[in-house]
C-alpha cells in the first residue's frame, strides 16, 4: 500500500482524518468512559460485527464515540443486545487538572502524531 497525501499513515482519507478529529472536538478531546486525554480512539458503540442485526450502517457517526485505548480494549466489543446503550458513553468536559496532565504528558512527547494532539487539545480547550 503506497501512501499518498490523501491519507495518513493509518490509511485514512483527509475527510475520514476530518471526521475523526471532528468525533474528537465533540468528546472535548476525553474518552468518554474515563476521562483520559491520551491515546484516544474512535469506536463502534455497536460492533461492526453486529451489522447484520441491524438494517442501518454502524459505520455511520451516530454510532461511534471517543475512548482511549485502555477502555476500548477493555470494552473489546462488548454488545447487550437487549439494551444497544449499554456501553454508550457521552462527552464529559475535563478538569483543568485534566488538561494540563495531558499537555505535560504530550508536551515531552516529539513525534508528530502527539504534538499535533497537543495543538488541538490547546485550540480546544483555549490554552
Amino acid at each position: 500500500y503506497i501512501l499518498t497525501e490523501r491519507h495518513d499513515m493509518a490509511g485514512r482519507s483527509k475527510f475520514q482524518e476530518q471526521q475523526r478529529q471532528e468525533l474528537f472536538a465533540k468528546y472535548n478531546y476525553a474518552c468518554g468512559r474515563c476521562g483520559s486525554m491520551l491515546s484516544l480512539e474512535e469506536d463502534h458503540i455497536i460492533p461492526r460485527k453486529q451489522q447484520k442485526h441491524f438494517s442501518w450502517d454502524l459505520n455511520t457517526r451516530k454510532n461511534m464515540q471517543c475512548l482511549c485505548h485502555d477502555c476500548n480494549n477493555w470494552k473489546n466489543g462488548q454488545f447487550d443486545a437487549e439494551n444497544h446503550d449499554a456501553f454508550k458513553y457521552e462527552p464529559m468536559m475535563p478538569t483543568a487538572e485534566d488538561i494540563a496532565y495531558a499537555i505535560k504528558k504530550l508536551e515531552i512527547r516529539s513525534d508528530q502524531k502527539s504534538q499535533e494532539h497537543l495543538r488541538l487539545i490547546k485550540e480546544h480547550h483555549n490554552v
